[in-house]
């Protein structure tokens, strides 16, 4: 296995039952399930139950939890505070959460975790020492219909969980069941611009209902309650009640086919015997020698009543189908109740015209969905918006158009406005996509004195609106639903707009743009200014992208004068204080597009294909001791990540700052010199240089001081004669460094360099 691979891990987070499922990013059509679980006694279970205990101070999960006891059940359903819960195990669940003080976000964060834990033993069987030097990436599946907390709570759940926000992805459950049901078909059976139903019939939910396989058990039991009496049911031991009801899930539920069914149907089955023991015969229940029989029509008066609410959801959907001016040519029949013959063949015989169509796997569609999605990236092409997205701002007031009661004086700019405008970026029902951006220009005005501390928090927040007319004011039918802050602190102020008022108070203005992307499970909300984006989430992925190679690959700042970092916290302190404060210094995150990137194999001249999903993290690069009085500049703070090794990416980032740095306007600053430094003994990095078309004009000795614990060319030394020194004693030195100065000029790039580095970057891709 070659180091650096990379897998695609989809976790289905389900209200009974979990998955995951995996797949090599160079062997994308080997989508392998996880199928052994703790617990399941030998089974091999393509899912896991959604449960976890913490009775008696042991932490059970899944398949070691007891089918009765303290188990926590539909986790996932209490995770969406704003949908009233009707779903009794979930309700339940609230009251052991409030014995044990526990919030909903704590339990999905223990039971993702167990479940992470238990897909990598599976993981680590297949590909032993090696998964320890493979990039692991996450696609998590949520419910479409979930608002926005709820799902940022399943991804909190997520990284609280083990799983690096840098990678995870969520996506809906409907689009990674559509993947899924699209990939295993045959081809041409959908074509473009055909409408299809995904009906994701789980084991707590149909289309958001609460009716899907667990109603079934419920009314089994309640069946056998009838049958016995509550008090007879009651006494029998849990052994006996948890063996019956193992039958039932095990043999009949899946094998059910109808209550009418003709006697030489394949699926015909002329009674059921369900394990009943210690109990003695009752030839009027039907129950002799331990064993309860069954009849089809006693199945089918079970299945009826939630096949029954099933169906009318579906008719619901073709009805609002129809109602759009469409027809739906297609029902895909998924999830664990979407295996069930019976459910398939009422589907199949209470619509007109529509193919009903149980793909293999019916039950692990979505899972599989999700890692389809994962390698493939957004497949797409729109979405419709489920409800309005936009901006509350002022506007200056207007008589003509506002009432004067809502106005209100600004003493900055000596102005009346007024408050508390909407502005919508995104309209419920209106088509949207995830590869066109929506940006709005707006501005904020901040007095000069106190400028430099509230341009380090700038906030914009984003606000929904369910009705079908949104409102152009805020109003109680719109909600809050996030915060962006953005530090704009190092923007030169030369760029903004300057005012004074009447007061002869001075006040900046400052433009920006908020954008919005739409993606299957979510919108990311970003603030850009002159077309950089300065969202807090963009610095906080540089941040955990530094702490996860300090914790992961410590050796890759071996040669830097920084680094590693301990904290996200210890990395922001670092930045603001070599970075932020000068003019000097600029650090460039290296944001990729999507593609194919060329990997060479390691001690080899051939390559591999390496996928690349569009907005991809790859490193930093950045220049220091700028210098425009001597038209010089220094690249510094190159640090791509391990994946990007050996591949066009490092060739291809420096191309363009290059370009930039010494081309003639008005695309480029037409600098006289640009300067590379590497550790004398870091060949790589001199190497890369050489590379780019830079030149070796040699060694500076004891150049630099390096940070305790750094490896330079010596230890550290004592001499009270050096300069700088504390004069009044000795002073120990870190580690020194000899430098390798290396240089690309303004005569080089015009005499061939440009051209080759351009030649050279093309071959890459």
């Amino acid at each position: 296995m070659t180091g650096g691979a990379r897998i695609v891990v989809g976790i289905d987070f389900g209200t009974t039952y979990s998955g995951v499922a995996f797949a090599l990013e160079s062997s994308p059509d080997d989508v392998e399930v996880v199928r052994v679980w703790p617990g399941a006694r030998k089974r091999t279970m393509p899912k896991v139950p959604t449960t976890i205990s913490y009775e008696n101070g042991k932490l059970l999960w899944g398949y070691q939890t007891p089918m009765f006891g303290e188990v926590v059940r539909g986790i996932k359903l209490l995770l969406d505070p704003t949908e009233g819960i009707d779903y009794t195990p979930a309700v339940q669940s609230k009251e052991i959460l409030a014995k044990y003080d526990k919030e909903p976000v704590d339990v999905a964060r223990d039971y993702l975790q167990l479940l992470v834990n238990g897909a990598k033993e599976t993981l680590r069987r297949r590909f032993g020492n090696a998964l320890d030097s493979m990039e692991i990436r996450f696609v998590l599946t949520v419910p479409a219909v979930w608002t926005d907390k709820a799902k940022n709570m399943t991804l909190t759940a997520a990284t609280d969980a083990g799983i690096s926000a840098l990678d995870v992805t969520l996506v809906s459950e409907p689009e990674a069941a559509a993947l899924s049901c699209l990939n295993a078909i045959q081809p041409n059976t959908i074509e473009d611009g055909d409408v299809v139903i995904i009906c994701d019939a789980g084991g707590g939910t149909v289309l958001r209902a609460i009716c899907g396989s667990v109603l079934l058990d419920k009314r089994f039991e309640s069946y056998l309650v009838g049958l016995f009496g509550n008090k007879t049911y009651q006494s029998l031991s849990h052994k006996t009640r948890e063996t019956a009801l193992n039958y039932w899930q095990d043999f009949v539920k899946p094998n059910f086919a109808g209550p009418s069914i003709e006697d030489d149907d394949e699926y015909s089955e002329v009674d059921y015997s369900v394990p009943i023991s210690g109990v003695g015969d009752k030839p009027e229940i039907k129950l002799e020698g331990g064993f309860l029989n069954m009849t089809k029509e006693n199945v089918g008066g079970i299945f009826l009543p939630v096949v029954d609410e099933v169906e009318r959801l579906v008719q619901d959907q073709m009805v609002q189908i129809s109602m759009a001016g469409m027809r739906a040519k297609a029902i895909f029949l998924v999830g664990g109740f979407g295996s069930s013959e019976y459910l398939f063949r009422r589907l199949q015989s209470a619509v007109v015209n529509v193919t009903v169509m149980q793909p293999p796997n019916a039950w692990s569609a979505v899972v599989r969905g999700a890692v389809l999605r994962g390698l493939g990236g957004n497949q797409v092409g729109q979405r419709i918006a489920r409800c309005h997205y936009g901006i509350k701002f002022n506007i200056e007031y207007n008589p003509r158009r506002h009432n004067a009661a809502d106005k209100y004086w600004d003493a900055l700019t000596d102005k009346w406005y007024v408050g508390n405008r909407m502005k919508w970026y995104i309209e419920k029902g209106k088509p949207i996509s995830e590869d066109k951006p929506i940006r709005m220009s707006w501005s904020r005005n901040l007095p000069k004195v106190s400028c430099v501390e509230k341009l380090k928090q700038v906030t914009t927040s984003l606000y929904i609106c369910n009705l079908d007319d949104a409102p152009d004011h805020l109003t109680e039918d719109v909600f809050k639903v996030c915060t962006l802050e953005a530090n704009l602190s190092a923007i030169p102020r030369n760029l903004f707009r300057g005012g004074t008022n009447y007061s002869g108070q001075e006040y900046y203005t400052i433009p920006f743009q908020i954008a919005m992307t739409p993606t299957s499970a979510s919108i990311l909300f970003n603030l850009e200014f002159n077309g950089v984006s300065y969202g807090s989430s963009n610095f906080e992925e540089l941040s955990a992208t530094y702490v996860k190679l300090s914790s992961e690959t410590p050796e890759i700042f071996q040669y830097l004068p920084y680094g590693p970092f301990e904290s996200s916290d210890a990395y922001d302190q670092w930045y603001s204080n070599r970075i932020r404060p000068t003019k000097e210094s600029i650090i460039f995150a290296i944001i990729l597009k999507a593609g194919i990137a060329r990997k060479r194999k390691p001690g080899s001249d051939e390559f591999e294909e390496l996928k690349v999903e569009d907005g991809t993290f790859a490193g930093t690069t950045g220049l220091i001791r700028a210098d425009p009085d001597n038209s010089v500049v220094e690249v510094g703070h190159v640090v791509l990540l391990p994946r990007f090794h050996r591949t066009f990416v490092g060739t291809a980032a420096h191309t363009l700052l290059l370009n930039h740095m010494l081309d003639p306007p008005p695309n480029g600053l037409h600098l006289r010199r640009v300067q590379w430094q590497a550790f004398s003994r870091n060949q790589a990095s001199i190497a890369a240089a050489q590379r780019l078309g830079f030149q070796l004009e040699g060694i500076i000795r004891w150049q630099r001081v390096l940070p305790k614990g750094k490896k330079g060319n010596e230890s550290g030394v004592i001499d009270d004669k050096m300069p700088g020194l504390d004069p009044t004693g000795h002073k120990k030195l870190g580690p020194g460094r000899h430098s390798a100065m290396l240089s690309l000029c303004w005569d080089d790039w015009e005499n061939g360099a440009r051209e080759r580095l351009h030649a050279l970057s093309q071959k890459y891709y």
